[in-house]
This record gives structure tokens, sequence and C-alpha cells, in this order.
């Protein structure tokens, strides 16, 4: 099997997070979902991604809804569950611009 993207990885993590808080089972979730409970087995392991409008059915079946959101190449992982990432900012440059050579004070 290909290495699981860190997207499929997320997805499969925040998916059985979100089950299991909510204390239902694989086969809950999937007849909500109208899928099957060995598909909810393999999104969770992350061996498969489901397709969108799944993945919107798995996820409103949760009460919940997908958010989609980017970040900079190579940003470290999601905090916490629930929590977002506040938006990547660049800051200005904050060189000193060139001035006077300093001197004596006087």
């Amino acid at each position: 099997m290909p290495e699981s993207s860190r997207l499929a990885t997320e997805i499969a993590t925040t998916l059985r997070r979100e089950r299991e808080s909510r204390r239902i089972t694989q086969q809950q979730l999937a007849d909500r979902a109208g899928t099957s409970q060995s598909a909810v087995a393999r999104f969770e392991r992350g061996g498969r991604v489901p397709a969108i409008p799944l993945l919107e059915r798995l996820f409103a079946a949760l009460d919940l809804q997908l958010a989609v959101t980017v970040e900079e190449l190579d940003s470290p992982p999601r905090r916490a569950a629930g929590r977002p990432r506040r938006p990547a900012t660049r800051r200005p440059d904050r060189r000193a611009e060139p001035g006077p050579p300093a001197g004596p004070a006087g």
C-alpha cells in the first residue's frame, strides 16, 4: 500500500476521534452516512481517502461539517481538535533602514 499523505492521516485521525468521542460504532456511522462498516474502517486507518461527498456525509453523520484551510508547506500538524490554527501572516522586514553613521552625541 502506498504511503498515506499527511492529509489522509489527518482525515483518518479526525474521523476516528470524533466518532469515538460520540461513542458510536463504525457500523452506526456507516449506517448514518450510507456506506459500509468496512469502508469506515479503511478511512479511519488512512488506507483510503473517501470522495468529498462521502466525506461530507460522514462528518454530517457526526453533526459536523467539513472545513478546508490552507497553510504553508511543511507546517506542523494542527494542535488540538476543534481549535483552528491562526492564519499564517508574513511579517514585514524589520531590518533598520541605513541612517547616518553613529557619532558623538552633541
